[in-house]
């Protein structure tokens, strides 16, 4: 679908369908924003929404149950190994 120039593709589609778009890779939603204004109002505004990453299960077992502070859900636990 998207070819090896994924940012042309991703330009030609916002063309079309408008600046925000919610595109399902695999089982993972992706909200794709192609405009600055828009991306301001989602990362400044909406950002607690927005500040995990998907929790993939298979990974458990080797980030130590998702203890590892560059991969950890965001919350206390993130918090607290960010201040170390």
């Amino acid at each position: 679908m998207f070819g090896s120039l994924i940012h042309r593709s991703l330009t030609q589609l916002s063309k079309k369908h408008g600046p925000v778009m919610l595109l399902q890779l695999s089982s993972i939603p992706v909200l794709v924003v192609s405009s600055v204004e828009v991306a301001r109002e989602v990362l400044k505004t909406h950002d607690h929404v927005f500040c995990n990453r998907p929790v993939l299960e298979g990974f458990r077992k080797h980030l130590y149950n998702f203890k590892n502070v560059a991969l950890s859900p965001y919350g206390e636990y993130w918090r607290q190994m960010r201040k170390i």
